[in-house]
């Protein structure tokens, strides 16, 4: 087993918002400090952005990150993606929401698809009864039915998900790509 779960990591006088991945020995697999920070939070003093993104190779797969609001941003989990990520975990630490422009389901999901990879939510319980989004998404529908991309979703405060994940079958449209026509995008000016 192999798990997964964030930290308060400093260095000198920053702070970081930091996800470890450990083996099952114990031993530290690798390590991805959140990368988008909200402005009101980064003005207090609390955390700084992390600036690389990571891609742990694992006995089970190939592991990026993004952790709480990093999903927002599709840059993040398209890099780790195109640097091999079969899987996306996203630690996080968000209550609940009725604002359909924060519905974290439909970044979730458009993530694994765009990206042709599993995503892993791990939410922590909300004291206030809220589930959040702990759940699995499949980058594709496994069954060819629109209702399956959702493997596996929490249905109480506390709860455990579990789905197996053939994490090498899936290569989404990453081959397919043309990178030589995103210049702008990628502030080159290519393109």
């Amino acid at each position: 087993m192999q798990v997964c779960g964030g930290i308060l990591e400093r260095e000198g006088d920053r702070y970081y918002n930091t996800a470890v991945m450990v083996d099952e020995a114990g031993a530290i697999v690798g390590k991805f400090r959140k990368m988008h920070t909200m402005g009101s939070i980064t003005t207090n003093g609390f955390e700084d952005p992390g600036d690389e993104v990571t891609v742990w190779e694992t006995r089970l797969a190939r592991f990026g990150c993004m952790t709480c609001y990093d999903h927002r941003f599709p840059e993040l989990p398209r890099m780790a993606a195109i640097q091999g990520a079969e899987v996306l975990l996203h630690p996080t630490n968000c209550g609940g929401t009725t604002d359909p422009l924060y519905d974290k389901n439909i970044t979730i999901r458009a993530r694994a698809v765009e990206n042709g990879c599993f995503v892993v939510v791990a939410n922590a319980a909300q004291p206030d009864g809220v589930v959040g989004n702990t759940q699995i998404v499949a980058g594709t529908y496994t069954n060819g039915a629109r209702n399956d991309m959702v493997l596996g979703v929490a249905r109480a405060w506390e709860d455990v998900v579990v789905a197996v994940l053939d994490a090498r079958r899936y290569r989404g449209p990453n081959r397919d790509r043309r990178p030589e026509c995103y210049g702008r995008l990628a502030g080159t000016g290519a393109g």
